[in-house]
């Protein structure tokens, strides 16, 4: 055990926790090159860590400054269970996704510019299937996809960690929401929300 001590303070003072950050900062950067071919758009100085689950990549656009977290999900369903979608992923300049995020689309999904999100975001404008007696006769994951309409995130706006945006939805410029809140209902501008479901709990004058 002394000697695996003194192997990794050895391997501690050549390669310290700052040089460890850099090199992954450098494979990050690689990864980014690499990928960003996948997008239809990929701006200026747009970041995304490794790993990453991307699907419909030619229907995602980013815009200049969007940093996307690892292991995030980003996934524009052109087709499901032989039926073919229109989908449509925009992401704005200074964007900041953290990781692990989840964002789907059969329709639309747009995020506009300067909006910070948290960890473990789940944005998707589709279910399996609508909520009907017909319908649960079938395997959900045999259902079609089913979508309430788009889901469009105001500018500035802030999201804070674990939370669900649902379809149908249109947050406000510069809104808060609070960590662990399922937005099911559109929110005007500048109000901080929070909930299950998200309800204003302030307005901001």
């Amino acid at each position: 055990m002394w000697l695996l001590h003194v192997l990794l303070r050895v391997f501690n003072v050549l390669f310290t926790y700052k040089s460890l950050l850099k090199i992954e900062h450098l494979k990050n950067k690689i990864f980014s090159i690499w990928i960003s071919h996948e997008f239809d758009t990929f701006g200026y100085n747009s970041f995304v860590h490794y790993p990453i689950d991307l699907r419909g990549g030619s229907f995602i656009h980013l815009g200049d400054n969007v940093s996307i977290g690892k292991n995030s999900i980003l996934n524009a369903w052109c087709h499901y269970q032989n039926v073919i979608y229109d989908p449509l992923i925009t992401i704005g300049d200074n964007v900041s996704i953290g990781e692990g995020t989840h964002i789907s689309a059969i329709g639309k999904v747009v995020i506009k510019d300067g909006v910070l999100m948290g960890r473990r975001i789940t944005i998707v404008d589709n279910a399996h299937g609508e909520t009907t007696l017909l319908n649960l006769n079938v395997p959900p994951s045999q259902r079609i996809l089913f979508s309430k309409g788009p889901i469009i995130i105001g500018e500035n706006v802030w999201v804070g960690d674990k939370v669900t945006i649902l379809s149908g939805v249109t947050i406000g410029a510069n809104c808060i929401i609070g960590a662990n809140s399922v937005v099911t209902s559109s929110i005007p501008p500048n109000c901080v929300v929070a909930g299950v479901p998200a309800r204003v709990i302030k307005i901001i004058y």
